[in-house]
């Protein structure tokens, strides 16, 4: 089990054509993980298929809820082939209706699906998501109206499938170059 963290030498060897202007990478980390609205992001994988990464997952997210003595709010979203902008909008403002301040926001995002088959409708969707999600706070679906933002205390964790399916793909097996081509965010 993996978790992914690239450094700036890795980052202009994979993928030169990403550039956020004016910021080194640790910068991108640190507007991403501020420590207030997120708190946490740790993306993992693995080689293998069933080798524990929701188990990781899961144990990482309880001792935190061990640790909390505020309310605490838990959610998987699963990200699969039929997943869309609006449906995964949906289900964070479902999930996530209540919104009081000093709540802890635990959230387990899962690939459910080969990665070496998704479309590139899908990764833009995903892009989109996941950017908006980490980046601005606010997530907006224009075809549906739906908002979502992104408030204080959030814990996310990012499972990836196996290092197996992505290998499948043009990129080898390496999930780094894999997150830089298709999901770039997930890189920083």
């Amino acid at each position: 089990i993996q978790e992914h963290i690239c450094d700036e030498n890795s980052i202009s060897k994979l993928s030169p054509q990403i550039k956020f202007e004016g910021l080194g990478t640790n910068n991108i980390r640190k507007l991403i993980v501020d420590g207030d609205r997120i708190k946490e992001l740790v993306v993992v994988s693995s080689n293998t298929p069933g080798s524990g990464k929701s188990n990781y997952i899961q144990t990482k997210m309880k001792k935190i809820q061990e640790a909390k003595m505020s309310d605490i709010q838990v959610a998987t979203i699963n990200i699969h082939e039929g997943s869309s902008l609006s449906s995964l909008i949906q289900q964070l403002i479902t999930k996530y209706q209540t919104k009081q301040l000093k709540t802890t926001r635990l959230v387990h995002f899962m690939f459910t699906f080969d990665t070496g088959n998704m479309s590139d409708g899908l990764i833009a969707c995903l892009s989109h998501f996941l950017t908006s999600f980490l980046m601005t706070g606010s997530i907006y679906d224009s075809d549906f109206g739906n908002v979502f933002n992104v408030d204080y205390g959030w814990h996310i964790f990012i499972e990836l499938p196996s290092v197996q399916s992505i290998a499948d793909n043009d990129y080898g097996s390496d999930v780094k170059s894999w997150m830089f081509k298709r999901l770039p965010i997930l890189a920083y």
